[in-house]
């Protein structure tokens, strides 16, 4: 299970994409040699967005892990010509299934009231994308 939230170490350069062109974008703008403080890790909001920015890395020849982190969010494992399984912070469909559709019922039967929060666990499911932290980082996961 992980922390609350994970603390970047402090050499870390992070970058969230918001869709496909950003993942390019950020490649082709900040990743090259020689850029001051380049992105270490990229973390994508699904997936597949992980696996298409796998197979850009590989395009545009970036060593991952060893020059950049790619993590997805979902944990569903989508088909790939990337030789690279994507690190994921997994979480868990079915329960969250389960869980809309008891919120549904509850709030169709008066029995609770919009809006509800609800926290899931998630897991992190480590594949061959994800670099060692720098040594001597405090926070590092």
């Amino acid at each position: 299970m992980l922390p609350e939230y994970l603390p970047l170490p402090s050499r870390a350069k992070a970058f969230w994409p918001c869709c496909e062109v950003s993942v390019l974008s950020v490649m082709m703008a900040t990743l090259p040699v020689g850029v001051p403080e380049p992105v270490t890790a990229l973390f994508c909001w699904h997936d597949r967005m992980g696996y298409s920015a796998l197979e850009a890395c590989e395009a545009l020849g970036i060593a991952v892990p060893e020059r950049l982190s790619v993590i997805g969010y979902d944990g569903i494992h989508w088909p790939s010509t990337s030789r690279h399984i994507l690190t994921s912070v997994e979480v868990p469909l079915d329960t969250i299934a389960v869980s809309a559709v008891q919120l549904l019922h509850e709030l169709i039967l008066g029995q609770a009231e919009a809006p509800v929060c609800r926290v899931l666990p998630v897991s992190l499911w480590q594949g061959t994308t994800l670099a060692p932290p720098f040594p001597g980082d405090v926070g590092s996961v």
